[in-house]
């Protein structure tokens, strides 16, 4: 009697626990992956914010006391007066004759602060993310 070539049942079980090895591995890993994207989704948004606003093309300086909600400041290039500061969910720059341009969106809280001359930020994000730093804008 000739032997028929195939699998044995053990070469198919165990090539099937491989198999639900595998496939409970990626159901295990994508629902850790978006969890970890969301928990940073807004930190590239804080760091271009701040570059932003220490843009050599700018170069801000602080123009008068910081207050919790309200920044002034002065570009040196333009000479022209800015204000930042909070407006429901964006963070804007408006210059002092009118006009606004809005910076960073999906703020829940902002904050500003003088801390050794130079300017804080603490930004919450609506997703309850929280980033702050203390930007080279100063005084002259």
């Amino acid at each position: 009697m000739k032997r028929k070539k195939g699998f044995t049942i053990i070469e198919t079980i165990i090539s099937l626990v491989i198999l639900g090895l595998i496939a409970f591995t990626i159901t295990l890993i994508n629902p850790l992956k978006k969890s970890y994207n969301q928990k940073n989704s807004h930190a590239v948004d804080f760091q271009l914010f701040l570059n932003n606003l220490e843009s050599s093309k700018k170069r801000y300086v602080l123009n008068g006391k910081v207050v919790a909600y309200l920044v002034r400041m002065t570009s040196k290039d333009s000479g022209k007066d800015y204000r930042m500061f909070q407006y429901n969910s964006l963070i804007i720059i408006s210059g002092a004759n009118g006009g606004y341009a809005p910076i960073l969106d999906e703020v829940k809280f902002a904050s500003f602060k003088e801390v050794k001359k130079h300017l804080m930020i603490k930004v919450v994000f609506s997703n309850n993310e929280t980033y702050e730093d203390v930007s080279s804008i100063s005084y002259e």
